[in-house]
């Protein structure tokens, strides 16, 4: 998959305001499966782990990270980001009903343990 990034970082009172705009052509078979989730939330965990370490200044631990969307939170994190990844493919134009069955197929994609896993 080829991606395109446009990160810009603007001065925001004493903070940065971040914008990212990321293009990419994903594969077709899995836009129908997943829709905007499939990358949205994954750009929404990076995000969040981005946002960690600017507070903390420490590295986030990876096998930390892997399991964060497994956990109760994480779980939670990535049930609301689908959701809201659902809600902008709808004002977009999608039908509701598949752009919510395709967020909840990339929750169950982002918090299924992979030896829960088919062919886990």
């Amino acid at each position: 998959m080829v991606s395109w990034l446009d990160v810009t970082l603007t001065p925001d009172g004493e903070g940065t305001s971040l914008e990212l705009v990321h293009e990419a052509h994903v594969d077709p078979y899995l836009w129908g499966q997943f829709g905007p989730s499939v990358v949205g939330v994954g750009w929404d965990l990076g995000l969040v782990g981005l946002g960690l370490h600017i507070e903390s200044g420490a590295s986030v631990d990876p096998g930390v990270a892997a399991a964060f969307p497994l956990s109760p939170d994480g779980v939670e994190f990535v049930e609301r980001s689908a959701a809201g990844w659902a809600a902008a493919a709808v004002e977009d134009g999608d039908e509701a009903g598949p752009a919510h069955e395709a967020a909840a197929r990339t929750v169950a994609m982002y918090t299924t343990p992979p030896e829960a896993a088919p062919g886990g």
